[in-house]
């Protein structure tokens, strides 16, 4: 069985900023997630 996986604060995600656009950074990139577990399956979302 599936388990959705939801960021907890100090984990690091990998970001894939594809497509992009002028001078933006493209690939996949680390990222820090700043906001805590709770807010994060509130809004549906985290702050990296």
């Amino acid at each position: 069985m599936a388990t959705s996986y939801c960021p907890k604060r100090g984990d690091l995600v990998w970001l894939t900023f594809n497509p992009q656009a002028g001078h933006e950074q493209s690939g996949h990139r680390p990222a820090l997630v700043l906001s805590h577990e709770s807010y994060n399956r509130k809004v549906g979302l985290a702050l990296l």
